[in-house]
């Protein structure tokens, strides 16, 4: 397949985030959520106005990082799904995006996504292991967090492409490597 003369170079950058695991969804940090908060969307329009300014046409930005924002969660720590402020920071990021005339690669979640749990000034991060290793963990978390973003914004012209997981293979055990405990086997992450 031939890609079109105009869509035949993309300069892309990686611009991970404004605020790591911040960006979508609230938290005890940011109780009114993320890039849809006037003084976030105004760094943001700033940061691809930018960008775009400079010839980039598309940014790799991560959604839910470690889930640090963005979930809710059982008391048990289950994930059920996603907060109230998720699809309303990914529509005001998008149209940022369009404003700018730009494309983003959304990675859905970072390796410390899965690290063992700590606590930062009162917000849980990583400590979701189960969402990937054991197979009810993970079909909540496809069901309740992916299907969602993925029917709302999949086939929307201003997302490039998905990138699900950032760097697995630092969590993931193998036979052959050794490992930093507790990961995640490497065909459950597969």
């Amino acid at each position: 397949m031939r890609w079109p003369a105009e869509e035949s170079f993309r300069l892309g950058v990686n611009l991970p985030w404004l605020s790591y695991g911040g960006d979508f969804g609230a938290n005890h940090w940011r109780p009114g959520g993320g890039v849809s908060q006037p003084d976030r969307r105004a760094a943001l329009r700033a940061a691809l106005g930018g960008l775009a300014g400079h010839g980039v046409t598309v940014i790799r930005w991560f959604m839910l990082a470690d889930g640090r924002a963005g979930l809710r969660e059982s008391p048990f720590g289950e994930v059920l799904g996603l907060d109230d402020f998720v699809l309303r920071d990914a529509d005001a990021a998008i149209e940022e995006l369009d404003r700018a005339g730009l494309r983003a690669i959304f990675v859905l979640f970072d390796f410390h996504f899965f690290k063992p749990s700590r606590i930062v000034d009162g917000v849980a991060a990583g400590g979701r292991r189960s969402s990937a290793a054991d197979p009810v963990g993970r079909a909540r978390l496809l069901q309740h967090v992916v299907t969602p973003l993925l029917e709302r914004y999949g086939r929307h012209p201003s997302i490039l492409a998905w990138d699900l997981i950032n760097e697995p293979e630092w969590v993931t055990r193998s036979a052959r490597s050794p490992f930093r405990r507790p990961g995640v086997p490497r065909e459950a992450m597969r």
